[in-house]
């Protein structure tokens, strides 16, 4: 059965002419509709608190999205922890570690990151091993993340900073919304990549999310 229509469950990039969904449009002609089906909530100050951590106890910082960065500053500045300037930060990706930017002088920290999988930060955080960790992160119990620095015995804190919800409703897209007619089928899907479309990637190379 030939694939015409797509639903990607994320935002529409912001360039998507130069977005790798531009070439699936081009090359198999299909129809691709972009829809957020979950919104990323952080937790109340009221509600983290509960976990008793307190985010200037810990000297290194572990990063595997923007999410994480951005929920880690959020709730430093609304608890008013003071985060100090010797604290370290170990990204899994380049453009995380950049994205530190945003709130804190790039130059003057001590920042680490991996090539592109999180397996990559793995081995760069096992030359720092008398660090005290915190991995902020959401509320699922347990991630290909948390197995991987488990299995690699790493002392740290799991602080869950923000979770998943359904998308309200009334945003969701209407039937008259391009590409939503019929039953759309998941990009995410191995049945619904195109041929030459390489095999989906197995968790132990998985990259990290924005």
């Amino acid at each position: 059965m030939k694939v015409k229509k797509i639903l990607v469950s994320q935002p529409e990039p912001a360039d998507l002419e130069k977005s790798p969904y531009k070439n699936l449009v081009t090359k198999y002609g299909v129809d691709i509709t972009f829809y957020k089906f979950f919104e990323v909530v952080g937790l109340s100050v009221s509600e983290f608190r509960k976990s008793r951590i307190h985010l200037g106890d810990y000297t290194a910082v572990i990063f595997n999205s923007k999410n994480s960065v951005d929920h880690f500053f959020r709730l430093a500045k609304e608890l008013r922890e003071n985060i100090p300037d010797t604290m370290k930060y170990f990204c899994s990706t380049e453009a995380i570690a950049h994205y530190l930017q945003n709130y804190i002088q790039y130059r003057k920290r001590k920042i680490f990151f991996g090539n592109q999988y999180f397996a990559d930060l793995i081995e760069i955080l096992s030359k720092h091993r008398e660090e005290k960790f915190l991995f902020p992160c959401s509320d699922e119990k347990q991630t290909e993340y948390t197995k991987m620095l488990d299995k690699a015995k790493f002392k740290y804190t799991k602080a869950t900073m923000y979770t998943s919800v359904m998308s309200s409703a009334s945003s969701r897209p209407s039937a008259s919304a391009r590409s939503c007619k019929a039953s759309p089928t998941s990009l995410n899907s191995p049945s619904t990549l195109p041929p030459s479309a390489p095999p989906p990637m197995p968790p132990s190379r998985l990259p990290a999310s924005s």
